[in-house]
């Protein structure tokens, strides 16, 4: 008999081939079996993967429903602190607030936004402003973009500077680094700090996801005989790639047009469900949901179709 992998003779006692180290199946049992692990293997991830997203999601609205000052707050609070509280005339926005302190020469401002397209460039232009100023500072910023949430901050040459953007909503200060702490408290007080407990959460489910796509596009290059490690190197893996599926190496280097690597993408996920013996309603899904197709043929028991045994 022959092994469904490499083709080569194999003996039907042969528990795995002795040429790619292949399991070898050889009745129905087995098939069955296979089967099984397989469909657990695949639940098992998919299950993680689930959870874990649930549990962003659930993080993220958790901590943005959180309520944030609105302008009559922001008075009073820096009103109590011993702020004087200006009305700013500009046109460009809505609401525009100045709190200050000559004790302590602090600005405090509260903007708000027509829209969250004004906020968005209110945010921006003092964000650069700030950034300007930076020569060897510590910067520290956070974006949550679908939460429309922005955080930027800079301690640099005796100063401290922070930027937050939530929703249509400014907060921003400037003063002396000794009052660093008293800003961030203001910052906290208002509504306006960011979530550090789920940024690490997204850190290390992003870092769980990535760790996930060297082992799936490690198992796909050894399942179409090519060694794991190379889908470790940049742009070769992709070289790789367009090997297993088009049989032309040298495709790849359409990745680097835009926008046909967009096009090549989309043509290269559903190449590859296909080497691997998946139906054309699969290879469909492959461009719609690579994230997922790619870890069931990686997973499942899908056998690579070569060129060469095509012919």
């Amino acid at each position: 008999m022959k092994c469904d992998k490499c083709g080569n003779k194999i003996n039907k006692s042969d528990k795995f081939c002795s040429y790619c180290d292949e399991r070898v199946v050889n009745n129905e049992k087995d098939i069955v079996k296979n089967d099984q692990k397989t469909k657990k293997k695949l639940f098992t991830i998919f299950a993680i993967e689930i959870i874990l997203s649930v549990l962003v999601v659930l993080g993220y609205s958790s901590y943005f429903d959180k309520k944030y000052a609105t302008q009559d707050e922001f008075r009073n609070l820096v009103q109590s602190k011993n702020y004087t509280v200006e009305d700013v005339k500009n046109t460009d926005v809505k609401v525009y607030d100045l709190a200050t302190t000559n004790g302590k020469n602090l600005g405090l401002h509260y903007i708000i936004g027509y829209n969250n397209s004004n906020a968005s460039k209110v945010f921006n232009s003092l964000y650069y402003q700030i950034n300007s100023q930076k020569k060897n500072g510590s910067i520290s910023t956070v974006t949550f973009d679908l939460m429309n949430y922005n955080y930027y901050s800079l301690e640099n040459g005796g100063s401290y500077f922070v930027v937050v953007k939530n929703g249509n909503t400014i907060f921003a200060a400037t003063g002396s680094s000794q009052y660093k702490n008293e800003i961030k408290a203001m910052v906290e007080e208002l509504g306006f700090g960011y979530p550090s407990n789920i940024l690490y959460v997204i850190i290390a489910i992003a870092i769980v996801i990535f760790i996930l796509t060297i082992v799936v596009m490690w198992k796909i290059f050894v399942k179409a005989g090519i060694k794991g490690w190379k889908s470790l190197i940049p742009f070769y893996n992709y070289y790789c790639l367009s090997k297993i599926a088009f049989n032309k190496g040298w495709l790849f280097i359409l990745l680097l047009i835009t926008p046909i690597n967009i096009v090549f993408m989309l043509i290269l996920s559903y190449k590859l469900a296909k080497r691997f013996g998946k139906s054309t309603a699969f290879a469909v899904c492959s461009i719609l949901f690579p994230y997922i197709t790619m870890q069931i043929i990686a997973f499942d028991n899908s056998k690579y179709i070569s060129y060469e045994k095509e012919k």
